[in-house]
């Protein structure tokens, strides 16, 4: 209940036309300057309690230093100035309210609104930490983001160090200082730290009520962490990348959130691109990928037939039976016979045919005594036998059936059945594998070149992902795994072979 009233004059000029926002601290009314003739915004601090002279002094040297602040993304305060102890701050008045309103009126931000108001904020975020010396906001929600008729966001509520804030709550008989839902988690450790980190963590859960319309943990803040709260993610309507950003900002670990000029860098990435980063930290993993070939069956088959031309020639040209002697040749046939059945036999040794036993056979001559079998003839003997054999008809190799192994990880499983190299009969006796990663009633979302594609179930995910094979690379990240460590929501997206680097081959 707002304590000044309707159509008062303040401070012998500023008449109240409408209350934009009344809370203990201060309230903020749309006013008319009646000896300028303009339209202000007029913040009243602790408009029901008069504040002491330190606390007013306190209040003057802040707001001073505020008003030599410039950034396109602060509100500019124009005067600050003190009425019968009650001191006020005017402004510029903007129509399109607070950031607070048009989520209230239209519902969650589209995702080019979101990138926008990450770039703008959190340049004003950076502006202020780089100060010297430093300057926190301390109280980042979207109530204190106003929109201004440029569709722009801006900061205010800005530039009131810890110590002023906390004099303004006794003033008005509040005991808390900062609102506990946009707290972070250091603020109630043993010990509490106030840093650039607890403005991004304010920020992070600014953006989780933008893209929700709720607060994250119920609304009680950083304190849910300690307790051992998950930080949520964002629904399945925003990418993937932004919802990694936004849990960064809400990390326990005040060293592991993001720096203002880094969500920076990442919120002006997508607004060049419409996309936002694939790599970097925030960035999906890229899964190697695997690219099948054909084993090609020319190549064995030019070499057989080299073979064969030579062997052909060979024996058309140096006929080696003409330059051994008739009465030689019967015992030459006898020692090649001999030497063809030693060498059978050694092939069959090795192949685990022939027993130990049976290789010490020994063999009987034709008045039937036994006798141990010859020696080997030498090498120079075996080429002639070589020879001979030659004239044998050649057969040519048959080529070896393509091989597909069968991949040892999602990543590649998922890539071969993008690979329109690999039969369809091949990639379906690869979906029980698949299956053996997800839990039941696992949720895919699914993009193609940075375009979504939509929300499937397992099943048809893989059909989908058959029918448009493209031997391109597979993006993946696991959002949820069930208490087995199966994986129950997986974001993929699919990069077009044009879009990639070739990767090395598997044969």
């Amino acid at each position: 209940m707002p304590t000044l009233q309707h159509n008062d004059i303040f401070a012998g000029r500023y008449l109240l036309d409408e209350c934009l926002a009344s809370r203990h601290l201060a309230e903020v009314w749309k006013v008319k300057d009646l000896l300028a003739e303009g339209t202000l915004a007029l913040k009243v601090f602790v408009p029901a309690n008069k504040l002491d002279a330190s606390t007013l002094a306190q209040l003057k040297a802040d707001c001073t230093k505020v008003s030599q602040l410039s950034h396109p993304h602060l509100l500019q305060y124009r005067h600050f100035d003190v009425h019968e102890g009650i001191p006020y701050l005017l402004m510029p008045y903007l129509p399109h309210g607070s950031l607070s309103r048009r989520v209230q009126e239209n519902g969650p931000l589209e995702e080019q609104e979101v990138a926008q108001l990450l770039k703008q904020v959190a340049s004003a975020l950076h502006y202020l930490h780089t100060r010297q010396p430093l300057l926190l906001h301390h109280a980042i929600r979207p109530e204190n983001i106003l929109i201004t008729p440029k569709n722009t966001y801006v900061l205010t509520d800005h530039g009131l160090n810890y110590r002023t804030r906390s004099s303004l709550h006794k003033a008005a008989d509040q005991a808390g200082v900062t609102d506990a839902a946009y707290a972070p988690p250091e603020l109630f450790s043993a010990h509490p730290t106030r840093n650039e980190a607890g403005d991004i963590f304010s920020l992070g859960v600014t953006l989780y009520e933008v893209c929700t319309g709720e607060l994250p943990w119920m609304g009680k803040g950083g304190i849910s962490l300690l307790q051992g709260a998950a930080i949520p993610y964002l629904p399945g309507t925003y990418a993937r990348v932004l919802s990694n950003i936004l849990r960064a900002c809400l990390d326990a670990n005040p060293e592991k959130r993001p720096g203002a000029l880094e969500l920076v860098e990442e919120a002006a990435y997508f607004l060049e691109h419409g996309t936002w980063k694939p790599f970097g930290r925030f960035g999906i993993v890229k899964a190697e990928t695997v690219v099948y070939k054909k084993r090609s069956v020319l190549k064995p088959a030019l070499i057989a037939t080299a073979v064969l031309v030579l062997l052909v020639a060979a024996i058309f040209f140096l006929p080696l039976e003409q330059f051994i002697p008739a009465k030689t040749k019967p015992a030459l046939a006898e020692a090649e016979s001999k030497a063809v059945t030693a060498v059978q036999e050694r092939k069959l040794e090795k192949a685990g045919v022939i027993a130990e036993a049976a290789s010490a056979r020994p063999l009987e001559n034709e008045q039937g005594k036994t006798e141990q079998p010859e020696p080997a003839p030498p090498k120079k003997e075996l080429k002639r036998n070589a020879t001979v054999q030659e004239k044998a008809p050649v057969s040519t190799p048959k080529s070896a059936a393509p091989s597909y192994p069968r991949p040892s990880t999602l990543e590649g499983y998922l890539t071969g059945m993008t690979n329109n190299e690999i039969p369809l009969t091949v990639r379906d006796r690869w979906k029980p594998g698949i299956r053996s990663y997800f839990a039941d009633e696992a949720t895919i979302h699914y993009s193609v070149d940075g375009t979504r594609i939509g929300q499937f179930t397992l099943d048809d995910f893989l059909e989908v992902l058959i029918s448009t094979a493209n031997s391109g690379s597979v993006l993946l990240d696991i959002a949820a795994e069930d208490e087995a460590g199966k994986v129950a929501e997986l974001y993929v997206s699919v990069t077009s072979a044009e879009a990639v680097a070739p990767a090395d081959s598997i044969e």
